[in-house]
């Protein structure tokens, strides 16, 4: 009786391990991972469940024989970790990754595209190395040939040069990018290089520029319909108004932001009442 106890045991200690193994090398093939990316996409949340499923897709991508479709699918799910807050070297280990592959590929083109998801993190991390990638990127960009890629290189060279306080340099490629986006009629990459802009005309204490640049950037968005961006234009505004004593604009354009985000996104909902709090002081209203 004993001896069958024991053959027991060990049977469901063999099937346990037999059971982990499976779920270890379980394998997902392209229409998997497109349906599993979509699921979480569709519904994003911050769980350990949707970080395991995750993981076990990233480790499928790395049997998938074509370059490029392994690459875009290693963005794809770096992106969504990063969505769910995940800024890690997790993250950026599998953006390179994604970079490696497309590289391998050949296709210059698609390896800026490839190369802007790691300037992106890096722009977000405060990288070391985010001048040279986006130095790189524009390379790679002017090498493609396309207009929408070397705008877009533009505008990441644009931005770390701003982190690296070198506004001169900030100042040509961002301006250089706006035309290139105006060129191929693209507003919302306007938009984005003139809240950029607005960076620099600032540290340069240009305020009326960088207001102007601001405004233009909120009216594109609001004309997309693009509500959130515009709302978070409008605070960026309200932050140079109140930078310039002028109590009335904020006045007038605050509370349309405040609407908008309240209840949708709480660091924009937090700015909002900051700009509350000092225009109150300028106003002399303490209490």
């Amino acid at each position: 009786m004993r001896v069958q106890v024991v053959k027991t045991c060990c049977a469901l200690i063999f099937s346990f391990f037999s059971f982990s193994i499976l779920a270890q090398s379980e394998f997902y093939d392209q229409a998997d991972l497109d349906s599993i990316y979509k699921d979480i996409k569709s519904n994003l949340k911050n769980t350990e469940s949707n970080l395991v499923r995750i993981e076990r897709a990233i480790t499928s991508i790395e049997k998938i024989e074509n370059d490029t479709i392994a690459g875009e699918f290693y963005h794809k799910f770096a992106n969504l970790r990063q969505d769910m807050g995940h800024w890690d070297s997790i993250s950026r280990q599998t953006h390179q990754k994604g970079y490696n592959r497309i590289e391998a590929s050949g296709d210059v083109c698609k390896q800026v595209v490839s190369l802007f998801n790691l300037t992106r993190f890096a722009l977000f991390q405060d990288g070391k190395n985010l001048l040279d990638l986006a130095k790189h990127g524009l390379d790679l960009a002017k090498e493609c040939g396309e207009l929408k890629h070397i705008a877009h290189a533009q505008s990441f060279l644009g931005a770390a040069y701003i982190n690296a306080a070198n506004y001169k340099n900030a100042l040509s490629n961002l301006i250089d990018s706006e035309k290139n986006y105006a060129k191929i009629n693209d507003s919302l990459g306007m938009a984005m290089v003139n809240l950029d802009l607005a960076i620099v005309y600032s540290n340069l204490q240009e305020d009326e520029k960088s207001i102007a640049v601001t405004k233009k950037a909120a009216l594109i968005y609001k004309e997309s319909g693009k509500d959130l961006n515009y709302a978070v234009a409008l605070i960026d505004m309200c932050s140079s108004y109140l930078d310039i004593m002028e109590t009335d604009s904020v006045i007038k354009y605050l509370p349309i932001a405040h609407k908008i985000v309240e209840n949708r996104h709480q660091l924009a909902n937090a700015y909002v009442y900051q700009h509350y709090g000092n225009l109150n002081i300028q106003q002399q209203k303490y209490r």
